[in-house]
């Protein structure tokens, strides 16, 4: 309703969800950005919220690998860097699958999520600097 009250709940957005969600800032410092992932797929859903509550059309970027295989894989982590340009997604290992690192670039304008690029599991934390993953 604008003033923060919870007008619904437990509404699903989507079918399939993993579980890794996070939010960022928007460029414009008014709106946040809301990623998810959905299981099975390349998707990553990003919905913008703003001082009029969800937008319930999300910005879809199908990039990077898909989240199969055992629903282990849609355990891990995803954080947005603190400047809002990149987004981490850690996925969790299993029997079938190893545990994997991507690093995309995120358009905290567009909500757009692209460029992947692999980098050896290690752990996921990451740095007040947004230039660096460990």
């Amino acid at each position: 309703n604008g003033l923060g009250k919870v007008v619904a709940r437990d509404r699903p957005l989507f079918a399939n969800a993993s579980n890794k969600v996070t939010a960022v800032h928007g460029a414009d410092c008014r709106n946040f950005w809301v990623a998810m992932h959905r299981f099975g797929t390349d998707e990553f859903l990003v919905y913008r919220v703003g001082p009029d509550g969800l937008d319930t059309v999300p910005v879809v970027s199908r990039v990077g690998k898909p989240h199969t295989g055992h629903q282990v894989s849609a355990f891990g982590n995803m954080k947005f860097s603190p400047d809002g340009n990149r987004l981490v997604v850690v996925r969790s290992g299993g029997i079938i699958q190893p545990a994997s690192i991507e690093v995309f670039d995120f358009d905290p304008v567009t909500g757009r999520v692209s460029n992947p690029h692999d980098l050896p599991y290690l752990g996921h934390p990451t740095d007040p600097a947004p230039q660096w993953v460990y």
